[in-house]
């Protein structure tokens, strides 16, 4: 990460400008999900190591540092005081600066830990601050969860806020001599320097203000000892111990107890952020350089807040297409499930008219069946009635009869007339008249 501070002789200071380090040379969201616009202002750009460069250097000079200064100087010129570096000193940014009235004047090469308010007063303060602000994260987190990308902004607000404040600004500008100009501030600094034994210059470094002291007792364990104290002075010696031994124990459990409660909150606080380090980051800068034509920049709060609105209606459109699918995936399988149904329908409407039919034949079968039985019962019935009814006649007994011997007649053959044959059957036959002439 590289930031870029800017300060104001008033006490006042610009918008830090931070460069991500992106292999791809876009932002992700991820990355600015705790950004506010409004209440922490903040510019931001990306490159492929982390670094500034020329063009990241041109771009911060005109989309920060004149929006953000020409107000107040209108048309006055200003003095912009850098420290050198490469980006800063391109002829695109100084030919730039001169044609928008500004100064720009360079510090000499390795004085600005002396000379710029800054490293005096500034970056020192911060890079403590800022690991302070690790070391919660590590204490609340029990050293379970990582420091990444996403965690970074916050814990910088946090020490940015606490280390640029307005005394800390004008005790850098007073401290190097530049506002009020007083360049003894510097000179009696080097004047105070004395050679050690070995001929070394050493400098008296200031003390630093940061303390690793631990945090004060709660004020329920200072309630608590102070009640022990009273109870145990106005009590003989056995007595004095047992309340001492009672307070020992109530401090030990109210020591435990905000240990523990000071162990789940920084649980918690680190499984929403891990739940937030879940979701996949993605470039939402992409779209504002596509629509805009923009190259290389910083994207302002405002081009952050228009980035987003772009990525936000991007995803409710998609999430709006992803919506119509579904309804068209809902409507093709309702359709499709109705259809089933009706082939279904059609299907048990098919099997049970198939059924009845079957049904209504075995019904006819079975009728017609037992109309045959009944039929066979009938003339049985019948049969075995005239049967009963019928009686048999017994043959009397009578005396066999003298056989009487057979007498044949033979009568004689009657004459046939010639004249008249008869056939078989027995008509007449004629006899042909030329028959009579032979």
């Amino acid at each position: 990460m590289t930031i870029l501070a800017t300060i104001c002789a008033d006490g006042s200071s610009l918008p830090p400008a931070l460069i991500y380090k992106a292999v791809s040379g876009d932002l992700q969201d991820t990355w600015l999900q705790d950004h506010d616009p409004l209440e922490k202002p903040c510019w931001f750009a990306s490159s492929s190591n982390g670094w500034t460069s020329n063009e990241l250097g041109l771009s911060w000079l005109k989309s920060l540092f004149d929006t953000q200064t020409f107000d107040k100087a209108r048309r006055v010129w200003r003095l912009l005081i850098l420290h050198g570096h490469g980006s800063h000193c391109t002829i695109k940014f100084l030919d730039w600066c001169r044609s928008n009235r500004i100064l720009v004047a360079i510090f000499p090469p390795h004085a600005t830990h002396r000379l710029q308010p800054l490293d005096v007063s500034l970056f020192r303060p911060l890079a403590t601050y800022y690991s302070q602000q690790l070391d919660h994260h590590t204490r609340l987190s029990q050293g379970i969860a990582s420091l990444t990308k996403r965690d970074f902004l916050n814990n910088f607000n946090v020490a940015y806020d606490k280390a640029f404040t307005e005394a800390n600004i004008m005790s850098g500008w007073r401290k190097t001599g530049i506002e009020p100009f007083n360049p003894e501030q510097v000179l009696k600094i080097f004047k105070k320097e004395e050679p050690d034994d070995e001929g070394v210059l050493t400098a008296q470094t200031p003390p630093s203000t940061h303390s690793s002291s631990c945090l004060d007792s709660p004020s329920a364990i200072r309630t608590i000892r102070r009640i022990v104290n009273e109870e145990a002075a106005h009590r003989d010696a056995q007595s004095q111990k047992l309340v001492d031994k009672l307070g020992g124990a109530c401090l030990s459990f109210a020591t435990e107890l905000i240990l523990a409660k000071e162990r789940e909150k920084g649980l918690i606080e680190t499984i929403n952020n891990q739940k937030n380090k879940r979701k996949r980051g993605r470039s939402f800068t992409e779209e504002l350089r596509a629509q805009e034509g923009l190259g290389v920049l910083f994207f302002s709060p405002s081009k952050v807040a228009r980035a987003k609105e772009l990525q936000l209606a991007k995803d409710e459109a998609k999430e709006l297409e992803t919506h119509h699918k579904q309804l068209r995936a809902q409507d093709r399988a309702a359709k499709k499930a109705q259809k089933q149904a009706e082939a279904q329908h059609k299907r048990n409407g098919r099997t049970a008219r198939a059924a009845a039919r079957k049904t209504e034949e075995a019904l006819k079968k079975a009728q017609m069946q037992r109309q045959t039985e009944a039929k066979k019962t009938r003339k049985q019935l019948e049969t075995e009635s005239k049967t009963s009814d019928r009686r048999p006649r017994k043959k009397q007994k009578t005396q066999k009869e003298a056989q009487k011997p057979m007498v044949i007649m033979i009568e004689p053959e009657p004459q046939i007339d010639s004249d008249r044959l008869r056939s078989r059957s027995g008509r007449t036959i004629k006899k042909p008249a030329h028959f009579d002439e032979i």
